[in-house]
C-alpha cells in the first residue's frame, strides 16, 4: 500500500473514533475570532487515540502530534482550533514544488472533521541549522 492510502486510513481511524466528541460546543477563545477544543474534549481525544494504539510525540499550542506503528517514520498532527495558520502552512508543504529541504516536510494528507483538523507529515528529524541552509 502507498503512503497516502496509510496515511488516509490512519487519519480515517482518528476521524472515526473522534466523530462523538463533534458534538461538544466549541468554546471561544478571548473572544478571537477562532475555536478551540476544551481540556475535556482535548483529554477524550488523547484516550481513544492511545487505545487505537496511537503514541503522543508532544502538543502544542491547541494541537498534538502522534505515531503509529502503521506508518513508521510518519507521524499524523491533530489541530484543535480552526485559526488558519498552520492549516496554511501544511498546504503550502503539500503544495510544495520547490527543492526539498529539511524544514519542509513531505505531507501526504489533510483531513478535517468538525472539530479537528489532520495531518500526516514525515516524522522532522533534528538537524542543525548551518546544514540546513548550504
Amino acid at each position: 500500500m502507498s503512503i497516502k492510502v496509510h496515511a488516509e486510513t490512519l487519519a480515517n481511524i482518528v476521524k472515526h473514533h473522534t466523530r462523538y466528541l463533534n458534538k461538544y460546543r466549541l468554546t471561544r477563545y478571548m473572544g478571537q475570532d477562532h475555536a478551540y477544543c476544551t481540556n475535556e474534549v482535548q483529554q477524550l481525544l488523547f484516550d481513544k487515540l492511545r487505545r487505537c494504539g496511537f503514541t503522543i510525540l508532544g502538543t502544542g499550542n491547541f494541537s498534538s502530534v502522534w505515531k503509529h506503528k502503521m506508518l513508521p517514520e510518519k507521524v499524523i498532527k491533530i489541530t484543535m482550533t480552526d485559526g488558519k495558520g498552520y492549516h496554511t502552512w501544511a498546504n503550502e508543504c503539500y503544495n510544495w514544488e520547490g527543492e526539498k529541504s529539511p524544514i519542509i516536510p513531505n505531507v501526504y494528507y489533510i483531513g478535517e472533521s468538525e472539530l479537528f483538523k489532520f495531518y500526516v507529515l514525515d516524522e522532522l528529524k533534528p538537524f542543525v541549522l548551518h546544514e540546513a541552509i548550504s
